[in-house]
């Protein structure tokens, strides 16, 4: 656990679990058919995500060690407790690895209508 991880987990005791991560500021365009194969990924995970009536946006993906790692955000109603929105999330990663092979890392970002404003 970082030094970070540990303060959150101080300030909120009764969290499970605190992960944080980093996330590379370009996504995988190393050639022409790499930014296809972005574009492909991208357009199957909002397929994907509106066939389950999910509302995400800030959609990255990133190749590494052959893999293909997503990191999004989605809407959650504002009355939408963590744990629902913990379970909504692990359904989407599901219905994702599903939808697109050899998906390595998914980070989902849970948030409320009004915070997608600064993406």
């Amino acid at each position: 656990m970082t030094d970070f991880e540990s303060a959150v987990k101080a300030e909120v005791p009764w969290l499970a679990d605190v992960n944080s991560h980093i996330e590379p500021v370009e996504e995988a365009r190393a050639s022409t058919s790499r930014a296809a194969d972005v574009e492909a990924i991208r357009q199957k995970v909002k397929a994907v995500a509106l066939s389950r009536k999910i509302d995400v946006h800030k959609i990255q993906v990133f190749l590494a060690d052959d893999e293909w790692h997503l990191s999004l955000h989605f809407l959650v109603p504002p009355e939408t407790s963590v744990v629902a929105a913990h379970r909504e999330s692990e359904r989407l990663e599901r219905a994702l690895r599903e939808a697109i092979p050899n998906l390595g890392r998914i980070v989902l970002h849970a948030e409320p209508p009004g915070d997608q404003a600064s993406d």
